[in-house]
């Protein structure tokens, strides 16, 4: 009886009636897998991430509950330009994943208060306007990868009460280039590209005009294999791949332990798209290490104990093989490089240059970054 009562409550958890009849867990997973590849151009890599990322959003839990995951992996969908398919992708997981919202606008604090009250699918469109120097905002999205992630408000008359709020949910971020460095390392990339004129993909407004129910089945067999295997997702034990680093092995052990549970095969091949994927990411995320390589042919070469910030940027701005002209389309500047600069312990100082009053960077102070990240 308890069993049943169990049932019932994930059953009102997710506000959608369950598939009618057990699903198999291969059978889940090509389900899933077939209805993304209909509607959108993307590598079979890619697909593979997609499908465990739509699948593990159904075992997120409130803070309160026991949890499956430690972590839950952002999703980036990002292109080089617009007219790539980011929006028929957003549309499509939209529809295949629990309590979705979508936001293009808001403030950070009407974000944190709608993952507490709401446990979100939350999708972010149009990142590259919405999030670009949005430091409270990165703040409460990187702390919401993990299940403890929260941030704390001040309330009451005289502001006396301590307000916690949770950020913990999935999260889909949607947008042209590159996140903030601290965000990307928390994300499993997909790179949408123009489709070819020999590509083929369906429209899905016309598909749902064909079947209104197509969505709508495809998720009561997510529930229902959500409300059927949760306990024995718990039970799974995964070995850490060392081929992957550690943030990397974060991103993807929520998707491989999910990965297992699907099936032997299904983890064979998650395990190695994580080994493909996980690099390009890992490219994504070190700038700061590209940026320290860089300054590090400028500081060989230059006679004096200190660098002015100006010279510093003129010369990273002049590389025209280098993604600093255009960093966050506006070009590298003064605050970037220090906010770079700032996790290797490297901080501007003001210093005397020919009389002069100039503000930069000792030259003495990249030594030990460059020791440790570029030997």
């Amino acid at each position: 009886m308890s069993n049943d009562k169990d049932k019932k409550d994930s059953f009102q958890y997710f506000d959608i009636e369950p598939w009618d009849q057990a699903i198999d867990s291969d059978k889940l997973y090509e389900l899933v897998r077939s209805t993304i590849a209909r509607f959108i151009v993307a590598t079979d890599e890619e697909l593979v991430a997609i499908t465990l990322w739509v699948i593990h959003t159904y075992f997120i839990r409130h803070i309160s509950e026991h949890q499956p995951f430690t972590h839950t992996p952002i999703l980036h969908i990002s292109s080089p330009e617009r007219g790539c398919g980011k929006s028929t992708l957003r549309e499509v997981l939209e529809q295949l994943t629990p309590r979705n919202l979508s936001l293009m606008n808001g403030s950070t604090a009407t974000i944190f208060r709608l993952i507490q009250k709401r446990l979100p699918t939350l999708f972010i469109d149009e990142a590259d306007t919405f999030i670009e120097n949005r430091v409270e905002l990165i703040g409460v999205l990187n702390s919401g990868y993990t299940k403890h992630g929260k941030v704390f408000r001040q309330g009451g008359k005289q502001f006396e009460e301590t307000h916690e709020f949770s950020t913990w949910c999935a999260k889909c971020i949607i947008g042209i280039g590159n996140l903030p460095h601290t965000l990307q390392s928390r994300c499993i990339q997909i790179n949408l590209k123009r489709k070819m004129p020999s590509d083929t993909a369906e429209r899905i407004n016309e598909a749902l005009d064909k079947d209104p129910n197509l969505f709508v089945n495809v998720k009561r067999c997510l529930v229902r294999f959500a409300i059927d295997q949760e306990s024995a997702l718990l039970a799974v034990k995964i070995i850490d791949n060392p081929r992957l680093d550690d943030r990397s092995q974060d991103n993807w052990r929520p998707l491989l332990k999910l990965a297992m549970l699907l099936g032997d095969d299904i983890f064979e091949t998650a395990a190695e798209v994580s080994e493909v994927l996980a690099p390009i990411n890992h490219q994504e995320a070190s700038l700061g290490v590209e940026l320290l390589g860089d300054i590090k042919i400028l500081v060989d070469r230059h006679k004096d104990a200190c660098i002015s910030t100006q010279e510093m940027i003129l010369y990273l701005m002049s590389m025209d093989d280098r993604p600093w002209k255009n960093y966050q389309r506006k070009g590298l500047s003064a605050y970037d490089l220090s906010v770079f600069l700032k996790p290797y312990g490297i901080k501007p100082i003001q210093f005397k240059l020919n009389g002069k009053v100039l503000r930069g960077y000792e030259i003495a102070t990249f030594g030990d970054a460059f020791k440790r990240y570029l030997s």
